[in-house]
């Protein structure tokens, strides 16, 4: 397998066609031509490989802002469909009143192109004045929640719907589909009545989110109120068609905090929440030392400590890192530095828990990671666990340890090790990205055939990684691990996935960097097919030995990936070149690259784009406008001298504002500084400075918009 993907990475070179070099070539042909008739008339749609069609997903006006494709990746997650996506930018576009430094936009396709609304033009949530200065106050903005499926998302607005005053935060279930919504929190019973009820981000449940369980630190049902709760702890609460009710119980059956299993800081695993809601796996905080994990089932006042030891001596329950459950809810896998079973290490360790009738009584723990080979000396010390299957049968994990079964390498090192219904084998010295505390550079398929893991360990494969990180695929069936990013000859690029990009994300969920049937997306400054030619970061895909350029492979700029649907058929991702006839500026937009896609170009350039100094660029390969009819110029000459006249004002207000926009964000940013250093003077000049940029920049807008407006009906008229 890895000579048939060198010869399709290689296919540049001299020799007769074979038939992967004639599809290469028909690919490369195909992508030339549909950017030549983009150049010739403005209105194909861009086509890269011979499937892919480029589509324009985030509006032409951004707001003087740009899809969050920079240095900040957060927010990017698409429906197992492709024609919902979900993304952040830190412009005011689709009604949204008020900034929180970036704002969550979700996008829907339709016949004629891509619609992009937010729940904030609705349930906006208002930032204190002070915000930037002291941004503990009044607590985190955190990003909604959002269903498996992209129909709903949980959303957090301190602005009263009814009579727009400013409250207290509240939380509302949100439907994506038909912008209605429903409050899910309510008064606080006690405590601060200008408490933040937030989810923060944590936000589980069902995939079409009829059943969902948060955290919050407000007391919002009377259950909450037990002593030894707390106003300042957060309790798990579950909302379904009921209403609100508290779930997290101690074993004794007493009220007791609680937050999900599946956090955005620690590495998601499968089925936190079971498939019909009635499981839900969670820990009783977010960090420390004596962190258990429990289970509970919908309906019971009472809690199973999953992590709780069957040794002889027990220690109390300590912290548990939640890995993965069975759909069923009924196992689950986790590591721990304890003993949990009789004799076992009190080293850190992967473990299954099957639950049972009497799960205080019974043994329900099995030693996943257990040391076959002791006599080295060696103890076991798992690194982290890499996937795990959807039925709990298959966990892959790393060690640092000494070897574990016969055939792996003796001494310390990373080893990658595979444990399968009851089996371990070793795999490969592989070191992957990633921690508990950082999403991680490694991905299962459902039923556990597939590992994707990003390494930056040599003699994983013969392919030369020069040290760098690079992707690779294990595919259990056939015993194979193949470098998907690999450079025939020799890597000089290393691939950039997983570990920090998951940052912000907008849900529990990772994104889709592998698919279910082995396909694999990364990204890449390595040019590995002809078409890409920038140097600069591009987006691939692998699957069976074919490799694919995803993005142009042209842009002057890095393209960044995004997400993509559940079978590869639309991939987005973020970029700032031009690859439709809708896309008129240099910012960041997201694109969908999608398998027989194509949608209807303009027949003009969209009027309402970013055109000042601030946002425009040098486009790669920019759309030509269609020929204009002379028709349409006949006596039109005086009009169109008025209209430039407005457009020219424009453009000076657009670009006086971003420059008004960029001085207030750096001033801001200069105070959060002088204030964590403790020069408050200094801070506080730089706050009063602040406000004045701030009623600059409203004079400008407002002005901005009224030119705007007379621009409009000036070619209207004209």
């Amino acid at each position: 397998m890895r000579e048939r993907s060198h010869v399709r990475r290689g296919m540049a070179e001299a020799g007769p066609p074979t038939g992967r070099r004639r599809a290469a070539l028909a690919r490369l042909l195909t992508g030339a031509a549909g950017a030549l008739a983009l150049t010739l008339t403005g209105l194909a749609p861009t086509a890269q490989a011979a499937d892919y069609v480029y589509e324009k997903v985030s509006p032409a006006y951004k707001g003087n802002g740009e899809v969050s494709g920079g240095n900040l990746i957060m927010g990017f997650r698409s429906d197992p469909t492709g024609d919902r996506v979900i993304y952040g930018s830190d412009g005011l576009f689709a009604g949204v009143p008020f900034t929180t430094g970036f704002n969550a936009y979700f996008a829907a396709r339709h016949d004629d192109g891509w619609e992009t609304r937010s729940p904030a033009a609705t349930l906006p949530y208002k930032l204190p004045a002070d915000f930037f200065v002291n941004p503990l106050i009044p607590g985190k903005v955190t990003p909604p929640g959002v269903s498996v499926d992209g129909t709903r998302a949980i959303v957090e607005s301190n602005i009263d719907p009814a009579t727009g005053d400013l409250v207290y935060s509240r939380m509302y279930m949100f439907d994506l589909r038909d912008y209605s919504y429903e409050r899910l929190s309510p008064d606080p019973l006690a405590g601060d009545q200008l408490a933040t009820v937030s989810s923060d981000g944590g936000a589980v449940g069902t995939d079409d989110f009829g059943i969902v369980y948060f955290s919050s630190t407000a007391q919002l049902v009377p259950e909450a109120l037990a002593p030894g709760v707390g106003a300042s702890l957060e309790k798990l609460y579950r909302y379904d068609e009921n209403g609100l009710s508290l779930v997290s119980y101690s074993p004794a059956g007493a009220p007791s905090t609680g937050v999900p299993a599946a956090l955005r800081d620690t590495p998601v695993g499968r089925n936190a929440v079971s498939p019909d809601g009635d499981v839900v796996w969670y820990y009783l905080t977010r960090s420390g030392t004596s962190v258990p994990l429990h289970r509970v089932e919908a309906g019971q006042d009472a809690s199973t400590v999953v992590n709780a030891s069957e040794s002889s001596s027990p220690p109390a329950p300590g912290r548990a890192v939640f890995a993965g459950a069975s759909p069923d809810g009924q196992r689950a896998v986790f590591t721990s530095q304890q003993v949990l079973v009789e004799g076992g290490p009190a080293t850190n360790n992967v473990y299954r828990y099957t639950h049972s009738a009497n799960p205080a009584t019974d043994e329900n723990l099995e030693l996943i990671s257990a040391d076959g080979e002791p006599a080295d000396g060696g103890s076991v010390v798992v690194d982290q666990v890499a996937g795990v299957s959807d039925d709990t049968d298959t966990v892959y994990f790393t060690t640092t340890s000494n070897q574990l079964v016969p055939g792996a390498p003796t001494g310390p090192g990373y080893k990658l090790y595979r444990w399968h219904d009851g089996e371990l084998s070793y795999i490969a010295p592989a070191r992957i990205f990633g921690s508990d505390a950082e999403r991680l550079s490694a991905a299962t398929s459902a039923d556990g055939r597939y590992l994707m893991f990003v390494s930056p360990s040599a003699g994983i494969t013969p392919d030369d990684n020069a040290g760098l990180a690079q992707q690779y695929l294990y595919d259990a069936q056939t015993g194979e691990i193949v470098c998907t990013s690999c450079l025939a000859g020799g890597s000089t690029a290393a691939v950039n996935t997983g570990v920090s990009l998951n940052v912000l994300t907008l849900g529990s969920a990772p994104r889709r960097w592998l698919l279910d049937d082995g396909r694999v997306f990364f990204q890449t400054e390595e040019r590995l097919v002809p078409e890409d030619t920038n140097g600069k970061r591009d987006i691939y895909t692998w699957k069976d030995g074919d490799l694919e350029l995803i993005s142009s492979g042209r842009s002057t700029d890095d393209s960044r990936f995004a997400d993509a649907s559940a079978d590869g058929s639309t991939v987005f991702f973020a970029t700032r070149e031009r690859l439709s006839g809708w896309d008129t500026d240099n910012a960041v937009d997201l694109y969908a690259a999608r398998v027989g896609g194509g949608l209807p170009e303009p027949a003009a350039r969209p009027q309402e784009a970013c055109v000042g100094d601030d946002c425009q660029g040098p486009p790669a390969a920019p759309p030509a406008l269609p020929p204009v009819a002379s028709g349409v110029l006949a006596g039109g000459a005086a009009a169109g001298a008025g209209c430039n006249a407005a457009r020219t004002r424009v453009v000076a207000l657009r670009r006086k504002s971003g420059k008004l926009e960029r001085r207030g964000r750096a001033l801001r940013r200069s105070a959060v500084r002088l204030r964590r250093a403790g020069d408050l003077r200094q801070a506080a000049f730089r706050r009063r400075a602040v406000k004045r940029v701030r009623r600059r920049a409203a004079r400008v807008d407002r002005r901005l918009t009224v030119a705007q407006r007379q621009l409009r009906v000036c070619r209207r008229g004209s």
